[in-house]
């Protein structure tokens, strides 16, 4: 904030406010530094910017930080861990992109990403992690979403798909690689930029909607709303929780 320093505090832009406050707390040069929704009040925009400012702050002076906080990506871009908690209750305590693509459970798996849940009954469980649930009369064919609970053959359980690992076809060949697959109708799109995410309502799940993200709408085909889809994805994508 060169430059900064004859002006009041309320002259100052958001960002340029949350920066004199997280200096006013290094001042001190605190062992640890306990943070509560420090960036909350900020537009998204300089949210973002003051999130890789405050991830170059820490790395650069090694204290130790502890920030309280809703918004998930800033949980994922500021973090060396995460930890998850419900009720007061911690429910995982892992590294980023752990507990992004290995959620402990349901509740871990649903706070974190966008998480679409398909629940049925467990008809079959390997001893290799493999479990296949039904739904009506479709079968699913997943993984053990956490081994230290894991389902049993005739447990209700949800199968648990992260909505960028789905894939969206208006053919269902284009889709003959993969492990599991669902027809259905677009009931909404959304185009965000960056991303173009569908909602698709499934017969074979009672409708249900599948949110689904396109990271590459520019490269794909686009699909309208009331238009026959298929989707599908991997096995090894598909985490089963009781």
């Amino acid at each position: 904030l060169e430059g900064y320093g004859g002006r009041r505090i309320h002259e100052l832009s958001g960002g340029q406010q949350q920066r004199v406050a997280i200096a006013r707390a290094l001042v001190f040069e605190p062992d640890l530094l306990l943070l509560d929704e420090p960036l909350a009040a900020l537009d998204r925009k300089l949210r973002e910017e003051m999130q890789l400012e405050f991830r170059r702050i820490q790395r650069e002076l090694g204290v130790t930080t502890i920030n309280v906080t809703h918004d998930q990506r800033e949980a994922l871009v500021v973090s060396d861990d995460i930890v998850v908690m419900d009720q007061g209750e911690i429910q995982q305590k892992a590294r980023p992109i752990h507990t992004y693509r290995q959620p402990r459970n349901a509740f871990v798996a649903n706070f974190i990403g966008v998480t679409n849940f398909i629940a049925g009954t467990v008809r079959a469980v390997s001893e290799a992690g493999d479990v296949s649930i039904l739904r009506g009369d479709l079968m699913l064919a997943g993984k053990i979403g956490d081994p230290v609970n894991p389902p049993a053959e005739g447990d209700k359980a949800s199968g648990a798909i992260r909505a960028e690992q789905i894939r969206l076809a208006g053919d269902a060949a284009q889709l003959s690689k993969l492990d599991c697959m669902l027809a259905g109708t677009i009931t909404d799109t959304i185009f965000e930029g960056e991303r173009m995410v569908y909602e698709v309502a499934c017969a074979a799940i009672g409708d249900e909607v599948i949110r689904v993200f396109d990271h590459d709408p520019a490269a794909h085909k686009q699909f309208d709303i009331g238009e026959s889809v298929f989707l599908g994805w991997n096995a090894r994508d598909m985490l089963v929780f009781r």
